[in-house]
């Protein structure tokens, strides 16, 4: 599991490149699946089975709900997580899964952990490929609230 996630972590730093930015983030990762495209429900069940999984970083998001879905470029995802472009395939189209959940850090590890309200999943639109989780106290895109 260790190798998937160091993997997945090298895809993503290579892929949208630089230093994440975004203070209170917990990011996740799950090994990329390739597949096909998906639709924007597929992107939002999906979604929900990632956050709603155990992981080492971060607990199971408790009761997901209203999710908010945004379809970007692989280069618009990179500035918005690196404040960098995507060296490869800036054009590539993505789905930025926001879903409303609380959850807590340090899932499988110890520590005092952090509570969070949000967690965002993003994958290639194109293949269905995971690309990134991040857990957050607040809210990256507009909601209905």
């Amino acid at each position: 599991m260790k190798r998937q996630i160091i993997a997945s972590l090298v895809t993503i730093v290579l892929l949208l490149a630089s230093v994440a930015c975004g203070a209170k983030a917990v990011p996740t990762a799950t090994p990329a699946e390739a597949s096909g495209p998906i639709t924007q429900e597929q992107a939002i069940q999906k979604a929900i089975a990632e956050v709603t999984r155990p992981a080492a970083e971060a607990t199971p998001v408790q009761n997901p709900r209203n999710p908010v879905v945004k379809k970007m470029t692989a280069n618009e995802l990179a500035q918005m997580f690196f404040s960098s472009n995507a060296q490869q395939n800036p054009d590539r189209p993505v789905w930025l899964v926001q879903i409303e959940g609380e959850s807590q850090s340090g899932g499988l590890s110890s520590g005092t952990p952090q509570t969070f309200r949000y967690a965002l999943v993003a994958y290639f639109a194109d293949t269905g490929a995971f690309i990134l989780s991040q857990r957050r106290d607040d809210p990256l895109l507009p909601t209905s609230n």
